[in-house]
Order: structure tokens, then sequence, then C-alpha cells
């Protein structure tokens, strides 16, 4: 299937491939060599939005997973990381939707000190939430 042309079908795409590729799932579940060997999602299904190919390979359970943390990692767009949750695994969950949107968005050098200050952001409501003390 092409490649599509809308900008937000375009985003939607990229960001759940990024996605895949920082939860390891083209090493581990995708039956497509070329992606195993470049570590990212190399085939899309056709879709509204498309997906990769290996979601299609994942549990009902895991697939409800990777919605949970693709909806983490749209949540984040607009303004970045507002508050940290309570759970360990959910505040994981926010630091590699981070991760995901650092990947997609460093290569625009305008979008980079956005990056960067989500980042710092987050590393801040992490030091609050776990009372670490900062470096000084």
């Amino acid at each position: 299937m092409p490649m599509p042309t809308d900008p937000k079908a375009i985003l939607d795409y990229t960001l759940a491939r990024r996605s895949a590729a920082v939860l390891d799932l083209p090493e581990l579940i995708c039956l497509h060599r070329d992606c195993r060997r470049a570590h990212d999602c190399r085939y899309l299904i056709s879709g509204d939005p498309p997906t990769p190919d290996c979601l299609d390979l994942l549990t009902p359970e895991d697939r409800a997973r990777f919605d949970a943390f693709l909806a983490v990692v749209h949540a984040m767009l607009p303004d970045g990381p507002a508050q940290m949750p309570d759970g360990r695994e959910d505040r994981e969950m926010q630091r590699a939707a981070c991760d995901v949107l650092q990947a997609v968005f460093t290569r625009y050098p305008e979008d980079r000190r956005m990056i960067r200050l989500w980042r710092r952001q987050l590393d801040r409501i992490l030091l609050k939430k776990e009372h670490i003390p900062p470096n000084s």
C-alpha cells in the first residue's frame, strides 16, 4: 500500500511505527527479515490510520497494551508531560512515550528544543514523584 498523503495519517502512522520500534516489536515478533535487521517497521497495513504490519501478530491483550501506550503518546503530543502518574508502570509508559516523540521529532531542528524541554520537564516531575533529591 502506498504511503498516505494526509498529514494526520502520516503522523499517526509514524507514531505507531516508532512506538512499535521503541517496544522492540520488529525484533521480537515481525516476520519480515528487513524489519528485524533495521529494528524498524517497514510494512504497513491499510486502514484509517495505516498501522505497522507486526501489530496484527500481537495477541488481543498485547494489542490492548500497545493501543494504551499509543494513546499515551498521542496525549503527550500537544503539550508534553503535564503530570506524572502514580503507578510505576504508568511512569515508565510515559517515559517511553517521550522516547517515541524524541525519535520522531528530533529529525527536525525546530523541534529539538521542544523535545529537550519535555525531557527536562519529565525528569523534574519524576524527581518530585519519587522524592529523589536533584543533583546540585
